[in-house]
């Protein structure tokens, strides 16, 4: 069995998630940690990009596509995966971040991503690393719930995803 599974509802709900302001299906929150109004939830088409995700046995896979007709900007760097801590039954999730860039590289790389290319950052899965929430990696110590936050073009862009022992 797979370590890595998606939100069972991801699939049914997205739009619904969005639509509600970020419930689980698609959670409204930035890179820097705080409530957004209006994220990107996965293969939406907004500002010239759309997120989707692929996962095989150790490694999640986001993928940013242009597709529009002009050039976004996109900052490789300015990401990061929340892990929900909240308790068992909780009525809203408690985001704390598991994961994200390299330190000293945030806003540093900005690059003009064209029309039909692709931005892709691997989350890896790793049970025996040591606590990954004080390191600037991406590699994910625990199972639970996930979201991976990407700032482009002046827009939030997420996508939600679980870990599974």
């Amino acid at each position: 069995m797979s370590r890595f599974a998606l939100v069972a509802v991801a699939c049914l709900v997205v739009l619904a998630g969005c639509l509600s302001g970020g419930a689980p299906a698609c959670p409204a929150i930035g890179p820097d940690g705080e409530r957004v109004d209006d994220p990107v939830c996965p293969d939406e088409r907004a500002g010239g990009l759309s997120l989707s995700l692929e996962r095989d046995a150790e490694t999640v896979r986001v993928t940013a596509t242009n597709v529009g007709d002009g050039t976004v900007p996109v900052n490789p760097d300015q990401w990061v995966v929340f892990r929900n801590a909240a308790e068992g039954g909780a009525d809203a999730p408690e985001w704390e971040t598991a994961a994200n860039a390299p330190a000293g590289t945030h806003n540093l790389t900005v690059r003009e991503l064209p029309p039909d290319e692709t931005e892709t950052w691997e989350i890896r899965y790793d049970p025996t690393a040591s606590d990954a929430s004080d390191r600037r990696d991406a590699v994910l110590d625990r199972p639970g719930e996930y979201v991976f936050s990407l700032g482009a073009d002046g827009r939030t862009y997420v996508v939600p995803f679980s870990i599974e022992e």
